[in-house]
């Protein structure tokens, strides 16, 4: 099961069941009659590599990284699909009423002999100076390692303690994430092209000049709206300052003032929408003013009707 919203996730197993380093039988003979084991799936960079290669060979969109990748193989209905994609699997937790374990370094150990990809790098930390020290060779190691992460979980171990603890409303007492800072690089803005979502949404993105950032190599990345863009003053151009919100999502984070071109001129948002022709005007923090240009299109009749049904009760006004 995936994780979901918490309470209700989806059932992948059939596409779990080609994932090569999860078991399908289990060794020994020792292990409960009824347990959970959780963890992560993840798409190692070679498998991310490997597949955007085939998807440009083809024509095909690119992903944008390996945790949406993943994300998406997992969801898909051929298994065939999913056992090309190379995906792999590390387990990190065992839950169950009576698991024959006093912490958790036990049932990791036990885990392992069962037949689950357990991590190699976990370790017992006895002080707050061991806990930092084992932060710090992460936030170094993490480069090296074949597929991206951005921190470290640090829990205590003996399940006794655990259970006094217990658990707020959202997460356990037990257990913290660290976050590592986020990487940054600079490279050039060559570009800004726009995207419009499903619901109709315009995001303007930044095609950038290419430059490695956390293991992945950057081309392009979100700037969100009109409104960050007017915040940053971004510009065709400029060099600016990339990182990776948790070392997945690329974003611009700021413009190197002292490298921008000396003929730069501010950027002008698109008026019109790239997909339909539509007029499009930003009007103020209150209202977006659609209006059609050909009525008597009925693409654009047929357009008018589906957004007016799907804009009722917002903040938008839609007039010829």
């Amino acid at each position: 099961m995936t994780r979901g919203d918490g309470t209700q996730g989806d059932d992948v197993t059939a596409n779990v069941r080609t994932v090569r380093t999860v078991p399908l039988r289990l060794r020994g003979d020792d292990w409960p009659d009824y347990f959970e084991i959780r963890g992560e799936i993840l798409m190692p960079y070679a498998s991310f590599d490997k597949i955007n290669a085939e998807r440009e060979a083809a024509g095909e969109t690119l992903f944008a990284n390996p945790r949406n990748a993943a994300a998406g193989t997992l969801k898909q209905q051929a298994s065939s699909v999913v056992a090309r994609r190379g995906l792999d699997c590390t387990l990190y937790q065992l839950a169950g009423d009576d698991l024959p374990f006093t912490n958790h370094w036990e049932s990791l150990q036990k885990a392992r002999e069962w037949g689950f990809k357990v991590s190699d790098a976990a370790r017992i930390c006895r002080t707050a100076e061991q806990i930092d020290a084992y932060i710090a060779h992460w936030d170094e190691g993490r480069h090296a390692l074949p597929f991206p992460t951005d921190g470290v979980v640090i829990k205590v171990n003996d399940f006794a303690v655990r259970r006094q603890l217990g658990f707020t409303a959202k997460a356990p007492k037990w257990a913290v994430a660290y976050k590592f800072k986020a990487e940054q690089a600079l490279t050039r803005l060559d570009s800004v092209s726009f995207q419009v979502g499903r619901t109709g949404a315009i995001t303007p993105v930044a095609n950038l000049e290419p430059v490695l950032l956390a293991g992945t190599t950057v081309r392009r990345a979100t700037l969100h709206n009109a409104e960050q863009m007017a915040l940053l003053d971004i510009r065709p151009g400029d060099m600016v300052y990339v990182e990776k919100g948790g070392e997945i999502i690329p974003k611009i984070t700021g413009v190197e003032l002292s490298q921008r071109p000396a003929d730069s001129r501010p950027f002008e948002y698109i008026t019109v929408c790239p997909e339909c022709g539509t007029v499009y005007t930003a009007g103020g923090t209150t209202t977006t003013k659609i209006s059609y240009r050909d009525e008597s299109n009925p693409y654009q009749q047929n357009k008018k009707s589906a957004d007016a049904a799907m804009l009722i009760g917002r903040n938008l006004d839609l007039s010829a």
